[in-house]
């Protein structure tokens, strides 16, 4: 199974990736401030956005700019900008097989297990800007 020009693996297969992307959404930006410079080592990335909290630090710092990949498919503990309900999370992807966990690496902010009931669908892989 492919996604544009990715591949799932097998480990993708194991939590239905394919359904989790958001193919039939696209994300709403209120406000465009400027462009910045995109990292070689991300040339995929097609928006830059200003974390909103602390909740990835250390890794992610408060008004710091992550770069997301949209619609790719991701593996267990990497980054990923994510909808659930009426929230848009960045937190760290933790996937085995019939479970899917958001964990936030600042260790005072909960993990997110998600549900069946619940709306969710990864928006993209995140990259830090470094």
């Amino acid at each position: 199974m492919f996604t544009y020009d990715k591949e799932i693996t097998e480990e993708q297969s194991s939590y239905n990736a394919i359904n989790c992307l958001s193919y039939n959404k696209i994300l709403a930006v209120d406000k465009i401030d400027s462009f910045i410079d995109c990292p070689a080592k991300v040339p995929s990335a097609a928006i830059a956005v200003k974390m909103p909290d602390n909740s990835m630090e250390p890794t992610f710092e408060k008004n710091a700019y992550v770069f997301v990949e949209l619609n790719t498919p991701l593996s267990s503990k990497e980054y990923g900008m994510f909808k659930l309900n009426d929230d848009i999370l960045i937190r760290k992807f933790m996937a085995k097989k019939g479970s899917i966990t958001l964990k936030a690496d600042n260790k005072s902010v909960e993990e997110i297990k998600v549900t069946d009931e619940d709306d969710f669908c990864i928006i993209g892989k995140v990259y830090k800007n470094k």
